[in-house]
């Protein structure tokens, strides 16, 4: 007999259970549970980021409506006061571990060898997730505002978010950028994290970036780097900065490119220490910073990042983690398969057929039904 498991055991099925079970093991958060471990607590949030539930109620609905076929898809039923008590009580910190685990699995499948640039081009950004300080009063932010953070270590040719740190949101981007690992790449950073005794910091440790130069720096122009023979590159130069307190902060030379938008006609200073690379690559490298950008868009529009099941920080970190986690999933399946298939589309089929007894690779490729499966049509002629 032909076993059938489920969208939703298939989605699972590149998790690797004996290394969760050791983080969640040294996370302590199943000590002394009973009913709901950490892992099935993981895939039932990860069911109401696919489903986009509205509650913890209709998690709890929709489990119990599918509970003949939970077995096939590795989870259990969970009631509503017992998954609201594990999402305030288990540490979310378990669930940022399990989602750095998967990414270093996205990692090794990356495509190395399509890469543009020889190191990896990744940006570092943030985008704030708004709560209402009526109820996440400790998420207060401003006067009458309360929000969270998310930073993200993002891999423009990959589409991968590398790495990611949660905050509150009155947390600075420019103490965040040290946290980040980002030896042997080329990171891409807006004028936000432009602090050059940080930036002096990444040189010393043999780290390149690429940044916005802001209108009211100066600097001293020291020799040119390069000719500017490529289109819309101005200048491209070896500088020193030029104001004291700057000079102590970046004491070494550094690289300045001026670039003139052919479309727009706008002009961007860039600062950087790559040297090897030309001019206009440098200017290219900071567009691409705007795939970050859509990264946000995407997974503020498709996750449920913007609305919380639960109050708590820990319960709202928990579903960021999980919606985070959930990203990586959808992105390893595609990968799997080597379809030309965006994100959305994948993840959108994976929703409306999340029970079904198919594997992910069905709901993708059309497959020819077998001979002599097929149904008459209603319309065929009746014989007299």
């Amino acid at each position: 007999m032909e076993h059938h498991s489920t969208v939703m055991a298939d989605l699972l099925r590149v998790i690797p259970r004996h290394r969760i079970e050791k983080i969640i093991a040294e996370g302590g958060t199943d000590y002394r549970i009973r009913r709901l471990s950490t892992f099935q607590l993981l895939t039932a949030m990860l069911y109401g980021q696919i489903t986009r539930a509205f509650s913890i109620r209709e998690i709890e609905h929709g489990l119990h409506t599918q509970r003949d076929r939970l077995y096939h898809s590795g989870m259990v039923p969970v009631k509503r006061s017992t998954l609201s008590d594990a999402m305030s009580k288990r540490d979310c910190a378990v669930f940022e571990r399990i989602y750095h685990e998967l990414v270093a699995i996205a990692v090794q499948r990356s495509s190395v060898c399509s890469r543009r640039f020889k190191s990896p081009l990744r940006a570092i950004d943030s985008t704030t997730i708004p709560l209402s300080i009526e109820r996440f009063d400790w998420a207060k932010f401003r006067k009458a505002k309360g929000a969270v953070k998310l930073h993200v270590s993002y891999d423009i040719e990959d589409q991968l978010p590398v790495q990611a740190i949660c905050t509150h949101a009155s947390v600075h981007d420019c103490p965040v950028l040290p946290r980040f690992d980002q030896a042997g790449s080329i990171i891409v950073i807006d004028r936000g994290y432009l602090a050059f005794n940080r930036l002096y910091q990444k040189e010393l440790r043999g780290e390149r970036y690429v940044t916005r130069l802001k209108h009211n720096i100066n600097f001293k122009i020291l020799r040119p780097h390069s000719d500017p023979t490529e289109e819309g590159v101005l200048g491209d130069w070896v500088v020193k900065l030029d104001n004291p307190r700057r000079r102590i902060d970046y004491p070494h030379p550094v690289r300045v490119v001026e670039y003139e938008d052919p479309a727009t006609g706008k002009r961007f200073r860039f600062l950087t220490n790559v040297w090897d690379l030309s001019a206009y690559d440098i200017a290219e490298m900071y567009k691409a910073r705007w795939q970050v950008e859509l990264f946000f868009k995407w997974i503020k529009q498709n996750l449920k990042i913007k609305a919380f099941w639960g109050t708590g920080k820990n319960a709202v970190f928990m579903q960021i983690w999980t919606a985070l986690i959930l990203y990586v999933l959808i992105w390893i399946q595609r990968s799997i398969l080597t379809i030309d298939c965006s994100l959305q589309r994948l993840s959108q089929m994976i929703r409306l057929a999340v029970f079904q007894r198919r594997q992910i690779a069905d709901l993708v490729h059309r497959r020819e039904p077998p001979p002599g499966s097929t149904q008459p049509s209603l319309w065929d002629a009746v014989p007299s």
